[in-house]
């Protein structure tokens, strides 16, 4: 597809989405001038509204801020609407001027508005600015992105890696080291003081983590910044089809287990300052090192690197919780979504400050929309 014709189709999704958002203004200020009570939310029985929301977020819903969410969702928002026609007149001024190199912005600034302007045409056009975006340009424009090539670094015997990988992944990611405090009768003491003890475990295994691997990581961190637009436009696609992924594989789980992954619950109880510091920064970090620098160190086929890699990742985000709770292993998918792409990114450019960056992307928006869910 030529770089014109996506541009001409980018600035009529925009256009259909700011009428849209206007009608939609237009249509509510006569509604609310003509009141007439809609027992259904957007068309959905209320008590259908309820339990799956309930499903989908447990007891960590509260049930009166949740009636209030409720009785106020008919009620249109005309912030958002404002939102949405300024975030489509972005995309129109970023068409026009080079929908080649403005691509990733197009993207961001496309699915946010996409997800504000009402009715399907919002699903529409997020779906077809995706597909449009993705798609190369076959003109004299488009080149296609490809992560320099890096000078291996052996910073110490493979066997070491092995050895350490193992040791790590078995006694703090498979549940060791919390039986240890069971056998020792110090359980009330872990559950008091877990915070704590959470903190230092991440930040002694962030430390190891960067004295091993200091020479790949400073070099990545210079490579990552000499060459950002390069790597952000290899990562982005693979980033947003994952975030998509999963997104519906999440809700598909929740709706036939009627219940959530235990790792997400254990996470709202959280204090704020402990999700900034290891959640965003420190733990996607000690991830990237364990998961992708540590097993590319002895995994040198990239599809195998990607296979194990991801299920490792996706198996240590369940297993503390499936041993309790059989059906926590379903989740394995879900979590797999996150880490089939991480992988993908890091084994396309070879570069773990790229994939420690989108990492810490997917923990922010996970965070941030889990945050806006439970307001």
């Amino acid at each position: 597809m030529k770089s014109t014709t996506k541009q001409i189709i980018v600035i009529i999704l925009a256009s259909l989405s700011i009428l849209a958002c206007l009608f939609k203004g237009g249509q509510s200020i006569i509604k609310e001038m003509n009141p007439d009570p809609d027992p259904t939310i957007a068309g959905v029985e209320r008590e259908e509204v309820t339990s799956f929301v309930k499903a989908l977020y447990g007891d960590s819903i509260d049930d009166e801020k949740l009636e209030s969410v409720l009785d106020n969702a008919n009620k249109t928002n005309y912030k958002l609407l404002a939102v949405a026609i300024v975030l489509d007149i972005i995309l129109i001024i970023l068409a026009v001027r080079n929908i080649v190199n403005n691509r990733n912005s197009i993207i961001v600034f496309g699915l946010f508005s996409a997800m504000l302007t009402p009715s399907l045409l919002g699903y529409a056009m997020g779906i077809t600015l995706l597909v449009i975006s993705l798609m190369p340009s076959y003109d004299k424009q488009y080149q296609k992105q490809i992560a320099p090539t890096v000078e291996p670094v052996n910073t110490c015997k493979t066997i070491a890696y092995v050895i350490l990988f193992s040791i790590v992944y078995i006694f703090f990611y498979c549940g060791i080291f919390s039986l240890i405090f069971k056998w020792l009768n110090l359980v009330e003491f872990m559950q008091t003081y877990s915070i704590l003890i959470n903190a230092v475990m991440f930040s002694i295994m962030f430390l190891v983590i960067f004295l091993m691997l200091r020479k790949e990581i400073i070099r990545d961190i210079k490579l990552f910044f000499k060459n950002f637009s390069t790597y952000l436009n290899i990562s982005t696609p693979i980033f947003i089809l994952g975030f998509i992924a999963q997104i519906l594989i999440g809700i598909t789980l929740i709706l036939i287990t009627k219940t959530k992954p235990a790792n997400q619950a254990s996470v709202t109880n959280m204090p704020i300052w402990f999700l900034i510091i290891f959640a965003i920064v420190i733990g996607p970090a000690v991830e990237e090192g364990f998961f992708r620098g540590f097993l590319g160190k002895f995994i040198k086929n990239k599809t195998t690197f990607i296979i194990v890699s991801s299920l490792l990742f996706s198996v240590m985000h369940v297993i503390p919780y499936a041993f309790f709770s059989p059906v926590q292993w379903v989740f394995v998918l879900q979590y797999a979504a996150v880490a089939v792409p991480i992988s993908l990114v890091y084994a396309k450019t070879n570069n773990i400050a790229t994939s420690y960056f989108f990492h810490l992307c997917w923990n922010s928006i996970s965070l941030l929309t889990t945050a806006i869910a439970l307001m």
